[in-house]
C-alpha cells in the first residue's frame, strides 16, 4: 500500500474529504478509489518551471510510483510547448498558462496499488517535569535557587537562608512548619537594590 505524505507544500485529501480551499503554490492531492489527482497553481516563469515544481512536490509526497513513469517525458515536453496536454493509459498531465507567470497544473494517475494518506507518527506527550533540586533537607524549585544560600530541615521546621540581595520582608531567613509553606514564602521574596 502506498502512503502519500503531507507537508507544508503538499496537502493530501482522502476520499470524502475533498472540501478544501486551493491556494497558490500548494499542491492538493485527492485520493480516489481507482485514481489520484494532483492540482496546483504555480506562480513561476515558464511551463518547464511548473513541471519541475510539480515533480519536486510529488517527490516530497512520496509519490514515487508515478514519478519514475512521467518525469522524463513531462520535462522534455514542457520545454517544447506552450500548453502541455499529455495522455497515457495510466496517467494524464495538463499544464496550462492562466496568466503572465501563473500556471495551472493537473496530474491524474491510476496507481498500481491502494493509496492512503500517511499518518504522522504519534508523539507521546511528556508530562511536564517540575524541575526541583534537592537542597540538604527538602526540595526547592530550580527557578528559585538563585535566591537560596542554604535550605535545610531541623526539629523546629524548615529553614531557607537567602543570598545577599534577597529579602523576606525585613528578614534574610525563612522559617516555616512545612517545606511547601517555606517555598511559598520564597516565591514572594524581593530583590533589594543596592544604594
Amino acid at each position: 500500500m502506498a502512503e502519500l505524505k503531507q507537508s507544508r507544500w503538499v496537502k493530501v485529501h482522502e476520499p470524502g474529504h475533498a472540501n478544501y480551499e486551493a491556494k497558490e503554490n500548494i499542491m492538493d492531492i485527492l485520493i480516489g478509489e481507482n485514481r489520484c489527482r494532483a492540482d496546483v497553481t504555480y506562480t513561476v516563469r515558464s511551463h518547464k518551471k511548473a513541471a519541475d515544481w510539480m515533480l519536486k512536490y510529488l517527490e516530497a509526497a512520496n509519490a514515487g510510483q508515478i514519478l519514475h513513469e512521467i518525469a522524463a517525458r513531462i520535462e522534455a515536453e514542457a520545454e517544447n510547448k506552450e500548453d502541455l496536454d499529455l495522455n497515457h493509459e495510466k496517467w494524464s498531465c495538463q499544464i496550462e498558462k492562466m496568466d503572465q507567470g501563473i500556471f495551472k497544473v493537473q496530474l491524474i494517475w491510476a496507481p498500481g496499488e491502494p493509496v492512503t494518506k500517511k499518518q504522522p507518527a504519534k508523539q507521546l506527550k511528556k508530562k511536564a517535569e517540575k524541575k526541583v533540586v534537592q537542597k540538604v533537607g527538602f526540595n526547592v524549585p530550580k527557578r528559585y535557587l538563585n535566591r537560596v544560600r542554604e535550605a535545610y530541615e531541623d526539629s523546629d521546621g524548615f529553614w531557607i537562608e537567602l543570598k545577599n540581595g534577597w529579602m523576606n520582608g525585613e528578614n534574610t531567613v525563612i522559617h516555616e512548619d512545612s517545606a511547601k509553606e517555606a517555598v511559598k514564602v520564597l516565591k514572594d521574596c524581593t530583590k533589594v537594590k543596592k544604594a
